[in-house]
């Protein structure tokens, strides 16, 4: 796995590749503790290249999730594709996240806001 990140448009930007997984979800875990405090920051997660998530991984996309709820930032997630997005449905983890198909929209979803 490999996590991508830049800031644009006052939102940190995180595009992830690969796999989240039992082998991988700790260093996604290690990555955003580095963000640790960083208070009102808008996060978007990027799952277009993301091959597969297993229940380690949705389950440290949840406790990443709610860091940035307790600490007044927002997380949402862009370009899911269908078979991840299939699988975040069957497990309700649909309802937690802010799903937008496409990064922009993701982007424009905190000007809404």
């Amino acid at each position: 796995m490999q996590i991508k990140h830049e800031k644009r448009n006052g939102a940190i930007i995180c595009r992830i590749e690969g796999q989240i997984n039992i082998n991988t979800s700790e260093a996604l875990s290690v990555f955003f503790d580095n963000f640790a405090g960083f208070s009102g920051q808008k996060v978007l997660l990027n799952f277009s290249k993301v091959e597969y998530i297993d229940s380690m991984g949705m389950a440290t996309v949840i406790k990443i999730h709610k860091k940035c709820l307790a600490s007044g930032s927002s997380l949402v997630l862009s370009d899911v594709p269908p078979k991840i997005g299939s699988i975040f449905k069957i497990t309700k983890v649909d309802r937690v996240f802010s799903i937008f198909p496409t990064e922009q929209e993701a982007l424009n979803s905190f000007i809404k806001a």
